[in-house]
């Protein structure tokens, strides 16, 4: 099979370039030291490959008020205010890149929400998540997505370290710009 084959087929070389894809980097949100660290990193090599960012929130779904459905609804109805409130300031962030991401609220257990968002997302190229390089356990997203987790999504992981200082951070991009 040749390297250099080009398309033969005129309607389907159409349609190829008129299909513009980006690739887009998925930044899981918890409001961590280490997100941070995963929201600088994905900003800055977004704006560098001209990719797009999308940004995910996960509420928290236990019922602990399930007897009582209204007491039960207006904890979640403040954790959705919550999350709101939050990917606001997150987008807010990120329009300072010059970017306008995708921001996605779920409900749920992290890992599956962001294997569900992964998965079903085919637009996703990667997975960027911070690690938390101060104690012996890099985090439950690491942890999963380094390990086992890793054979259930289709994307690259990229984990961000979160021992870099400002200095250590600005010069990485310096030096792949």
């Amino acid at each position: 099979m040749s390297m250099g084959h080009k398309n033969t087929n005129p309607a389907r070389a159409q349609k190829s370039a008129k299909q513009v894809r980006y690739p887009v980097y998925l930044i899981v949100a918890d409001g961590t030291d280490e997100f941070d660290y995963a929201l600088r990193y994905g900003a800055r090599s977004a704006v560098m490959s001209k990719a797009r960012l999308a940004v995910l929130y996960v509420m928290p779904s236990d019922n602990l008020f399930l007897p009582w459905k209204q007491v039960n609804d207006r904890i979640e109805a403040d954790r959705r205010l919550q999350a709101e409130d939050f990917m606001r300031g997150v987008g807010a962030r990120l329009a300072e890149y010059g970017l306008t991401p995708s921001l996605y609220i779920r409900s749920g257990r992290s890992i599956d929400s962001v294997k569900d968002l992964v998965n079903s997302d085919h637009a996703s190229t990667q997975l960027i998540l911070a690690g938390n390089t101060q104690g012996r356990d890099p985090g439950l997203l690491v942890s999963y997505f380094t390990g086992r987790g890793l054979s259930e999504i289709n994307v690259p992981v990229t984990i961000v370290p979160n021992h870099l200082d400002d200095e250590t951070f600005e010069h990485f991009f310096e030096q792949i710009d």
